[in-house]
């Protein structure tokens, strides 16, 4: 938990009701920044001190890196400070307290760099020069282990620790299975989720261009037995006209995950087009055995796009 509050007229400060056997206390003002390390009771003094490191922010190519944001952890406290930093020539000026800091850079869907460990005397200031390291690029498809055609919409997730924060990165499959990632450092931790499979990660140095195979759960999550149930999608179709369209999508179904909307048309199914008014051979069609896929082709505000479903056993 953290909590803040300003001195008073003589300098003075006071938590009250504070938990734990270690606090880190930092201070910013006017005449610079302190920091120290005290247990509930203590009198603290926290001397300012106008003491600094400057930054030289670099990507792993040697240029200026313009957009930051700079941590330092203080290796005498173990107090942590973020800097969100802008400097267009990469040198950037940050304020930390006298002592001995790591230092470490993090840029969003590029990576990090880091730590570097800098020794600022009071008064003083010291300069580090922090190193994106070299992003590796994760892109490939994801596909069923068991019949090897892509899925669509699983959530790919890059997780980056930098000191004690964790920075996440996340992307979905497109109808081909495809994904993309932005460079990542090489440490970075990938997942891949989807209702109905198992996760599935990996280190992003490890994965580079793959094709992942997620395998299906042997039985849907949360099913109870004696409720009515049927194999399919999760689509509930209505005439509008002679056209057959969704007229709405169960909660956590396939159809659902995929990102079919109420008002989508169905056109064609396994690549044969519909016949118009006829609901029941829709219906037939798209409902199957509870792990088979099925290529619908929909219609939305003119234009087509085709998905591919995996059956599940559902609810009624």
């Amino acid at each position: 938990p953290l909590a803040e509050l300003l001195t008073d007229a003589q300098g003075a400060f006071q938590f009250d009701g504070v938990a734990g056997e270690v606090l880190w206390l930092d201070a910013e003002g006017p005449g610079g920044v302190a920091t120290a390390q005290a247990r509930p009771g203590d009198d603290v003094v926290l001397r300012l001190s106008a003491s600094a490191v400057v930054v030289h922010l670099r990507d792993a190519e040697g240029r200026p890196v313009g957009e930051a944001t700079v941590t330092a952890r203080s290796v005498d406290t173990g107090a942590v400070r973020r800097f969100p930093v802008v400097a267009p020539n990469g040198d950037a000026r940050v304020e930390v307290a006298p002592g001995t800091w790591d230092l470490s850079v993090e840029v969003d869907g590029r990576g990090r760099g880091g730590p570097e460990r800098a020794v600022v005397a009071a008064g003083a200031q010291a300069e580090v020069t922090l190193r994106l390291e070299p992003g590796v690029v994760a892109q490939g498809f994801v596909r069923d282990e068991a019949t090897g055609l892509p899925l669509n919409g699983v959530r790919v997730t890059a997780t980056v620790r930098n000191g004690i924060h964790l920075a996440r990165f996340s992307v979905a499959t497109d109808a081909r299975g495809s994904f993309a990632l932005p460079p990542q450092p090489p440490m970075a931790w990938v997942e891949f989720s989807h209702p109905g499979y198992h996760r599935w990660g990996t280190q992003v140095a490890n994965l580079g261009s793959a094709a992942v195979a997620l395998k299906a759960l042997p039985n849907p999550q949360g099913q109870q037995q004696g409720e009515p149930q049927y194999e399919g999608v999760g689509m509930l179709l209505a005439l509008r006209g002679a056209l057959i369209v969704v007229d709405g999508v169960n909660a956590g179904s396939p159809a659902e995950a995929a990102g079919v909307q109420p008002g989508d048309v169905i056109v064609a199914i396994e690549g044969a087009p519909t016949r118009p008014g006829d609901i029941n051979d829709v219906v037939s069609r798209v409902r199957g055995p509870a792990g088979s896929p099925v290529r619908v082709r929909f219609e939305r505000q003119g234009r087509q796009f085709e998905l591919v479903l995996r059956r599940r056993v559902l609810l009624l």
